[in-house]
């Protein structure tokens, strides 16, 4: 069958949580990006194909800011697109022609939009293309945070991990779970202050091997106040891209620590710090 100039398509909803984007005989259908009408601190889509979930992206913590809405200049680009102007490259989500691609917010939104690339004719039956539902490659990030509240001047476990049901999960002390790869792109870190108590650097280890700090395993500073490092946000275009990506495998254990400040009066309340990992997970 011979395959025909795909098209975009926007498709939008207002006032709801989620925007279902139905299927096509003969059209497979990627999601190129999607805005939102305001972005919310601590809320998130999780992006489902059929009945499988593929990824969640939290719409703004801390400092940074991953969703926002898409206007038809680059002054504000879309998740997808913000990534691919700074060097990542990420598989397209996509839904065959027997499957519905489903956008689920955690609140309702004023406005959602999703833009479309349908594919009409071609291979329209696959679910393991990457990005599919059966995909053994798919875009990600692992979320993790502290279950704690920090009342004292020390290093933190960052030992919480969120993810959608049935979707790999990562914290400190942990490894990754069996027959995976994780291929990382970009950490995110969303800092914040309370009265003058803040975090000050983050350690990442892999292994025996801090990165980025081999030697003197000083960490990667992230303090609100200097510069943190991993801010990512969107609408002001920044981003810490790694140079490189590097290969995580399923067999080295990885810990996720932060250094914070305590001022003596102000806590740091539990599940206000935030680690993203961001790249491409793999099935071995």
């Amino acid at each position: 069958m011979a395959v025909t100039l795909p098209r975009q398509v926007k498709y939008e909803v207002s006032n709801a949580t989620e925007l279902e984007i139905s299927p096509e005989i003969n059209k497979r259908k990627f999601l190129i990006d999607f805005g939102i009408s305001t972005p919310s601190s601590g809320q998130y889509v999780d992006i489902y194909v059929g009945g499988s979930p593929i990824l969640r992206i939290y719409e703004q913590l801390g400092d940074c800011k991953l969703i926002d809405a898409i206007y038809p200049v680059d002054s504000i680009l879309g998740f997808w697109k913000f990534l691919e102007k700074h060097g990542i490259k990420w598989p397209l989500i996509n839904a065959a022609q027997d499957q519905k691609l489903t956008l689920k917010f955690s609140e309702a939104k004023t406005l959602i939009e999703a833009w479309i690339l349908e594919q009409k004719g071609g291979d329209v039956d696959s679910h393991n293309l990457p990005g599919g539902s059966d995909a053994t490659v798919i875009p990600y990030i692992f979320w993790v945070t502290h279950s704690s509240d920090i009342a004292e001047t020390k290093t933190v476990s960052l030992d919480k991990a969120y993810a959608p049901t049935g979707l790999p999960k990562l914290a400190d002390g942990e490894y990754l779970d069996r027959g995976y790869r994780f291929r990382l792109q970009s950490i995110i870190f969303a800092a914040s202050k309370s009265g003058s108590s803040k975090p000050t650097r983050l350690h990442i280890w892999l292994g025996d091997y801090e990165i980025y700090s081999p030697k003197e395993h000083k960490g990667i500073v992230v303090d609100p106040d200097y510069w943190n490092t991993c801010k990512l946000d969107v609408t002001a275009d920044r981003i810490f891209v790694l140079p490189d990506e590097l290969v995580i495998p399923d067999n080295i254990l990885i810990r996720l620590l932060m250094d914070v400040t305590y001022d003596g009066t102000n806590t740091i309340t539990k599940e206000t710090l935030w680690l993203g990992l961001l790249g491409i997970l793999e099935r071995v």
